[in-house]
């Protein structure tokens, strides 16, 4: 039960890096940070997933921000 707890709790914070990427078209960066908080999930309870969600939101925006000012300087 336990185990089955960790999965369910990991996926649920792993949700927020996962529909943040689709919305900033970065599914690919969201679908491994939705992945890797679930397995976080399991290995460390609830503590590895938020840190490892918060590390991905963070480098999701920056990537989507790089992107984002890449492609303006490009149109001048």
């Amino acid at each position: 039960m336990a185990i089955a707890a960790s999965f369910i709790l990991g996926g649920m914070v792993g949700l927020i890096p996962l529909l943040l990427g689709v919305m900033l078209k970065q599914a690919q960066l969201g679908v491994v940070a939705f992945l890797f908080c679930t397995f976080l999930g399991f290995l460390t309870g609830l503590i590895g997933p938020v840190v490892a969600a918060a590390g991905f939101v963070v480098g999701i925006i920056a990537s989507w921000h790089r992107g984002k000012s890449a492609s303006d300087t490009q149109r001048s």
